[in-house]
């Protein structure tokens, strides 16, 4: 590990320093990560990835396969998918700022809430207009170069919106990696005195 590292590293038990003239050095050689490599904690957590799980075994055992009724797991598709969706969002929003600003970049309560939001939009429209739903099954395999997602079928259901509420818990779950977002407006600036 050169000293020129851009990540941060916490000697184990460094609560012992030896001072010299020169420097300040912990007695320990072993070093861990104080941060991971990849922001996207948020979207790595086992929560998250919980709901990933569901929805595959979701989509490609249960939908079609007559253990469940259609409607059961339709609804078990929207609520994993509202879920995690926005903390997709999130973490490859981080991943592509982070390598443009070559520095790790936190998340936002703002970034969550735009996530969140996009999120309840896309998904309102997937279930409510007709023309948006042609077009996004018509997209959809184009921007699939690898074939991982295949045909989409949306099914419109206007009872599928009563899982926004959801969302809820995404933003509980989310905010706990945010930041607090920044408020710049003239009532919130401090003032000097």
């Amino acid at each position: 590990m050169s000293p020129s590292s851009s990540l941060k590293y916490a000697p184990i038990g460094a609560n012992r320093l030896r001072r010299n003239s020169r420097s300040v050095r912990a007695t320990s050689i072993l070093a861990v990560p104080l941060k991971p490599v990849l922001p996207i904690e948020e979207f790595l957590h086992p929560l998250p990835l919980l709901a990933l799980a569901i929805l595959g075994v979701n989509d490609h055992v249960l939908k079609g396969a007559g253990l469940l009724h259609g409607d059961i797991t339709g609804k078990l598709s929207d609520i994993t998918g509202l879920f995690f969706f926005p903390l997709l969002l999130t973490a490859a929003w981080r991943c592509v700022v982070s390598l443009l600003r070559w520095r790790r970049e936190p998340l936002t309560r703002t970034v969550l809430a735009t996530a969140i939001g996009l999120t309840a939009a896309l998904f309102t429209a997937l279930k409510t207009i007709t023309p948006f739903v042609l077009w996004f099954e018509r997209v959809t395999p184009e921007l699939d170069p690898l074939g991982l997602v295949g045909h989409v079928d949306v099914t419109m259901d206007l009872t599928d919106l009563w899982t926004l509420p959801v969302l809820w818990l995404t933003w509980r779950h989310g905010r706990r990696f945010a930041l607090p977002s920044t408020d710049t407006s003239p009532a919130q600036k401090p003032t000097m005195t």
